[in-house]
């Protein structure tokens, strides 16, 4: 056979395999966004290429999921249009068996059954009898008054949720899966009270839900302009609480100010006096209102947005009642190996006192609760743990044996704590604040004084990149070298002089231990068999580590490597290639078991191994990007069959490109006749670099590719992966002699590169 017929016929493969690619599914609520212990309830999620789901995964125990049916949003047109075609249908079919009956003044066209099954099928309407069908066509145009349709939220899954008498109380990841990858992970709260559900037919902006009894969860959504209102009855003396979950079920909104549902809260009498009102919880954007109950009789409770905003992903959760409420605890960390005796602070704790935790791993922040009146458990607070040795703040200019965990509080507005250590020349210090990570208010200024009072470090904010939901980093951290022998002075306040009881911290000084955490995004994707994708990792270095960290895969299937697999010194972040590689002929293959990365780098002398974390790139009110941990699902490989373009450097070794030159690399693997078929930019490419194909003599396998860096962005020490899309070049069909649209193969395998001065 002649081989030019075979690679044609693998070029068709690529273009077959590639092309069909399609994104994973993608999802932007949950509702309800939480149950209770011991129930069964089925919640809808909102988002984009759902239909084809084949199963939904929650994190924790003692929940189950089961995937449901499958709906889309129609609009206000494509409604009209069903129910226009839904009322031909019945008419004529009417009609028919009774010829003679009188005709109106107007008759209904003709039933058009391919426009009506066109539409019924686009929302997901397959077996639904007339009678569910027209029951479905009256709840959308009750919901619809106040709807705005987004593309984003068009698609629905319902899932049946069953959660076990004891599972653990708590915010679950849950995200769905299909042939694609792995959904963005949703919040899904376990609680142990009663819950109401807003009605899903009633979206008016009158009428109020009656709460028969309290403590209760109530759920809900709000709509443009929405006012939800829920009326109770209290007694006199009721210590009252009403905690939201909004920020905390959907953190980040990307195309919303300030990038969450702002909630607000307003409790009013029966004369409908306002009682009490919050918007925020200390810095904490989601409300907790507590207020002591006047007087008894029928109370009512309204939230909305600050603004008076809305869509379906403004989901909010409230719990309601004289239920038990943690404000702080103190200390806010301990020791690994002993048990910390942790005091809470708060409402309705009853007869509460001092806990004792096991600390976890050091540098775990765990969660925990204390019971109230009738058993009931408290909201969850943040706990860090330790390798440190523990030091309780006392009286003022306390000695301080290093390195040492030092927990203080700003009990007054103004306060000032201070700490004497004793530090030898050349000591490396780090001094670190965790405060606001842990829940406290405190907006931190950390100093270092010498014996005669000077200032010789300070720092007021740090942005830590592993704590990807806070968008206020107020905690301090401070890194020096001390200058000379002495005793030196540590001192913390507040930068607005403000203090309290929840005014807590803990300080870690400690020596400087270079390291690194690994983050990988995004953390579900799935790699087609015999395909190829891209996989973006960062690393999170601290205490000035800037060397090479190698990478692996873990767990994967045989034959799956890692294309780049290195971030190269002083590099923060790079894009690797993930390729599959299977054996037989079967056109679609069942999603592998999760794999992950892990990273190697040598630190003092010793290998130091840190396993990656998924995480997902999100988007905050058009700007911002945080990187949030997940605990969903590893990268996996299964779904249709693909093919890996097989053009590939000669060569093994990394690219070196000269500041202000070009460097000439030859691919092999295709003949020069196939490659030209198609052009081949970068990928997402860094700042001042580019690629452009070059013809050189008329060998018959492979390409010249020059590679260039203007010497203004791309100076020496930059280094990475470059990635290179395959595209098809404009062609004409042979058929309507118009000529095709380029369209995306898919990459080349991640190809390494530095930068070096140019000779």
């Amino acid at each position: 056979m002649n081989k030019a017929i075979i690679v044609c016929g693998m070029v068709g493969l690529w273009a077959g395999g590639l092309a069909t690619a399609q994104a994973a599914p993608s999802v932007g609520y949950v509702y309800p966004a939480g149950g209770q212990r011991g129930k069964t309830l089925v919640v809808t999620v909102g988002g984009q290429q759902l239909r084809d789901i084949t199963s939904a995964k929650i994190s924790g125990k003692g929940v189950s999921v089961k995937v449901g049916d499958y709906r889309q949003f129609l609009s206000r047109g494509q409604a009209g249009q069903l129910s226009r075609c839904l009322r031909s249908k019945l008419y004529w079919e009417k009609r028919a068996k009774n010829p003679k009956a009188k005709k109106p003044k107007r008759e209904p066209d003709k039933f058009d059954k391919v426009r009506y099954d066109r539409i019924r099928k686009r929302a997901g309407i397959t077996e639904m009898d007339v009678p569910e069908l027209q029951a479905y066509l009256k709840l959308l145009k009750k919901g619809e008054k106040k709807a705005q349709p987004n593309a984003q939220l068009a698609d629905r899954r319902e899932l049946e949720i069953t959660i076990a008498p004891n599972a653990p109380l708590g915010v679950r990841e849950l995200y769905l899966v299909g042939p694609r990858g792995s959904s963005n992970v949703l919040r899904f709260d376990v609680a142990q009270y009663d819950e109401i559900r807003e009605p899903a037919d009633d979206r008016s902006l009158t009428d109020t839900v009656a709460v028969k009894s309290v403590p209760v969860v109530l759920n809900g959504q709000i709509m443009p302009g929405d006012v939800d209102r829920f009326r109770f009855q209290a007694k006199a003396g009721t210590s009252l609480v009403a905690a939201v979950q909004a920020r905390a079920l959907v953190p980040y909104l990307a195309d919303a100010v300030p990038g969450w549902f702002q909630a607000t809260l307003t409790l009013t009498d029966a004369k409908g006096k306002e009682i009490a009102f919050c918007d925020d919880h200390e810095f904490d954007p989601d409300p907790v209102l507590m207020c002591t109950i006047p007087a008894d009789g029928e109370y009512e409770l309204r939230i909305a947005d600050s603004i008076y905003r809305g869509r379906e992903d403004f989901v909010y959760r409230i719990t309601l009642g004289e239920v038990p409420y943690v404000t702080s605890i103190f200390p806010m960390g301990g020791r690994v190996g002993k048990r910390t005796a942790v005091k809470p602070a708060g409402v309705n704790l009853g007869k509460s006192r001092a806990k004792g935790i096991a600390a976890g791993k050091p540098g775990q922040i765990q969660s925990i609760r204390y019971k109230g009146a009738g058993g009931k458990q408290s909201n969850p607070v943040s706990f860090l743990s330790t390798d440190l040795r523990d030091v309780i703040e006392g009286k003022s200019n306390k000695p301080v044996r290093w390195p040492a965990s030092i927990h203080g509080k700003m009990e007054t507005p103004g306060d000032v704590d201070e700490y004497l250590f004793k530090a030898k020349k050349g000591d490396s210090i780090v001094a670190e604040v965790f405060a606001r990570r842990l829940g406290s208010p405190l907006d931190s200024l950390l100093t270092i004084h010498d014996a005669e009072g000077a200032v010789i470090a300070s720092n007021d904010d740090w942005e830590d990149p592993a704590s990807g939901l806070i968008t206020h980093h107020a905690d301090s951290r401070l890194t020096l070298t001390i200058p000379a022998d002495g005793t030196y002075t540590l001192r913390i306040a507040d930068t607005q002089h403000r203090g309290g009881q929840a005014y807590s911290y803990l300080v870690q000084l400690r020596k400087r231990a270079p390291g690194f955490e690994l983050r990988v995004m995004p953390a579900g994707q799935v790699c087609r068999p015999n395909g190829r994708m891209i996989v973006t990792v960062r690393a999170l270095r601290t205490d000035g580590f800037e060397g090479a960290i190698r990478l692996a895969l873990v767990g994967a299937p045989k034959e799956t490597t890692l294309e780049g697999g290195q971030i190269p010194v002083r590099t923060d972040r790079v894009r690797v290639t993930i390729r599959s590689v299977v054996r037989g002929k079967k056109k679609n293959y069942p999603l592998s078991d999760p794999f992950d990365l892990a990273g190697t780098a040598t630190i003092d002398g010793q290998s130091c191994v840190r396993r990656a974390q998924g995480a997902e790139d999100q988007m905050q009110a058009f700007l911002w990007r945080h990187w949030v941990c997940v605990d969903g699902a590893g990268m996996q490989i299964g779904g249709k069959r693909g093919w890996a373009f097989p053009l590939r450097p000669e060569r093994k070794k990394a690219i070196a490109i000269p500041a202000g030159g070009s460097v000439r690399v030859k691919f092999v693997g295709l003949r020069r006749k196939e490659i030209d078929k198609y052009t081949y930019p970068l990928n997402q490419p860094p700042p001042g670099i580019s690629v452009e194909q070059i013809e050189i003599g008329k060998e018959d396998e492979g390409a010249v590719f020059e590679f260039s860096a203007d010497g203004v962005q791309a100076k020496a020490d930059l280094a990475g992966n470059l990635i290179m899309n395959v595209i098809s070049k404009p062609t004409l069909d042979p058929k309507t002699k118009k000529k095709r649209r380029p369209w995306t193969q898919g990459t080349l395998g991640a190809i390494p590169f530095y930068v070096v001065d140019r000779d």
